[in-house]
């Protein structure tokens, strides 16, 4: 379930020094299985999941500059040292810390892929939809 799988997000989190954070929807079931996902493939555990609605006050402390919208809008990914990195160019950070992803990650940098991945990101967040359906949902 859904609840499940944010708590073992946040008992992950316990210590995020030397961790590369990665901030998202807490209310976006797409980004919700998004970190299943990515949670899966940190085997080295070498990421903090950090949910805006569940815990504002962290987001503040690893990236003060962002806003509320800022985070609504994309997610973003901040490196130990403090590098904050957005939407697909979040993907690209994450995918040069995950192992699993590593591969991936020099292709995300050829050209035309940066403009496309940025387009097709920015199309996706803009069109999720943003609400838990925790016991019974409207059709």
């Amino acid at each position: 379930s859904a609840a499940a799988l944010m708590a073992r997000l946040r008992r992950a989190d316990a210590v995020h020094v030397g961790r590369t954070a990665i901030l998202y929807d807490g209310l976006c079931p797409l980004c919700i299985r998004t970190m299943a996902v990515v949670d899966v493939l940190d085997a080295g555990r070498r990421l903090e999941y950090v949910d805006l609605e569940a815990d504002w006050a962290k987001v503040r402390e690893r990236a003060p500059a962002l806003t509320r919208d800022d985070v609504l809008a994309a997610m973003h990914v901040v490196s130990p040292a403090g590098q904050v990195y957005g939407g697909f160019d979040g993907f690209r950070a994450l995918a040069g810390v995950t192992p699993a992803l590593r591969p991936l990650a020099p292709l995300l940098y050829v050209p035309p892929v940066p403009p496309i991945g940025r387009r097709v990101y920015g199309w996706i967040a803009a069109h999720r939809p943003r609400r838990l359906c925790r016991d019974v949902c409207e059709l």
